[in-house]
This record gives structure tokens, sequence and C-alpha cells, in this order.
């Protein structure tokens, strides 16, 4: 509601604006009309009919030059048109070759990733079996040990009696 009320204020400013505009200029070309002498009434139109004149160049020499543009853009556009049609060609190509390449690309990526963990497992599996293989020898020089220190026990306890 505050926005449409806000539109509406700024539209009634800006005709109250327009309307104070015209009014001058209805005041100012009365007064004027009262008091200029005939001679500086006719300078008077001489410089709005010149400043006429110049606006009227302006758009002129301002049409001309847009439309030179356009023409010298289709001109270059009418020249490098082929390249265009490359340019669409080589495109729809790469977009091809990305659409038909996609899946065999993360086909390929899988099978690495698959090689890898099964690197990994095979690794991990040798790690283990050497570490129960050390365990296994540990224990066995463990025991080994134990039974030559009761063989060395007894040989002492021998000797003695």
């Amino acid at each position: 509601m505050a926005l449409s009320d806000e539109v509406e204020r700024r539209k009634q400013q800006l005709v109250e604006q327009a309307g104070k505009a015209m009014v001058d200029r209805t005041v100012k070309g009365v007064i004027d009309d009262l008091t200029l002498s005939p001679a500086e009434k006719a300078k008077r139109a001489e410089d709005d009919e010149a400043g006429s004149k110049t606006r009227l160049v302006k758009i002129v020499l301002g049409v001309t030059g847009a439309l030179v543009a356009g023409i010298v853009v289709l001109k270059v556009l009418a020249a490098v048109w082929m390249y265009g049609i490359a340019l669409i060609v080589i495109a729809g190509l790469g977009t091809a070759g990305y659409l038909v390449a996609r899946p065999k690309l993360a086909a390929l990526q899988q099978r690495r990733l698959a090689a890898t963990a099964a690197r990994e497992l095979e690794r991990t599996a040798d790690e283990r079996a050497r570490a129960a293989a050390a365990a296994v020898a540990a224990a066995e020089k463990a025991k080994a040990d134990a039974a030559q220190r009761l063989e060395d026990e007894l040989a002492r306890l021998k000797r003695q009696v």
C-alpha cells in the first residue's frame, strides 16, 4: 500500500511541475509580447529558429551515424558468418564428444578406484599376515626361551644335588 501511495504522490508532483512549467512559459510569452520591441521579437524568433535548425541537424547526424554503425555491423557479420557457423559446429562436436566420453571416463575412474582399493586391501592383508607371523614367531621364541630357562634351572638343581 505504501508503494502505491508513493507512486501516486510522485505522479501528482510531476503533474504539478509540468503545469507550473507550462504556466511559466505562457506568462513569459505574454510578458515578452507586451514588453519587447518588434526588433527584439524578430531577433528572438530568429534565435529560436536557429536553435531548432541546430537541433534538427543534430538529430539528422545522429540518425545517419546510427545507420552507418548498423550497416558496418551488418557488413562485419556478413564477412564472418562462416566463422560463426564453424564455431557452432565445433561447439556441437565438443559437446557431443563430452557427452560420449563422460560415461567412459566415469567408468575408467571407477575401475581405477576399485584397483586402488584392491591394492590397499591386499597391502593391509599382507601387513596383517606379517604381523600374525611375527606374533607366532615371538610366541615360539618366548616358549623356547621359557623351555631353555627351565632346562637351565633343572641342570642347576641337578648339580646341587
